[in-house]
């Protein structure tokens, strides 16, 4: 295998021990399944779609507005069900992890 600059001649040997070293992640193979929420994904998915583009472009005219902006983007999430959502997943996420 030829290695590029700036690897070394034990790179692959390193990389190797690196990943033999990895610990595996508990969540590993976790799902969230949305089923009982599709009336708030489907909100909050119009609430991202409507504040996303402002705060990706930077078009907001300037720190105060950009703050205040980001203050309406998270009530408008928390009224679209996005904290009922985060309660599901977690208790998704407990049941998982006590059936390990």
């Amino acid at each position: 295998m030829l290695i590029q600059s700036p690897g070394t001649d034990d790179y692959i040997d390193q990389w190797e021990a690196f990943t033999a070293s990895a610990e595996v992640s508990p969540i590993l193979g976790y799902m969230f399944s949305d089923a009982e929420y599709q009336t708030e994904s489907a909100a909050i998915t119009n609430v991202i779609n409507q504040y996303l583009p402002t705060l990706s472009n930077g078009a907001c005219e300037s720190e105060e507005a950009t703050n205040a902006y980001i203050d309406e983007f998270v009530n408008a999430l928390e009224a679209a069900g996005i904290n009922d959502v985060i309660a599901g997943n977690q208790e998704q996420l407990d049941a998982y992890l006590a059936a390990k």
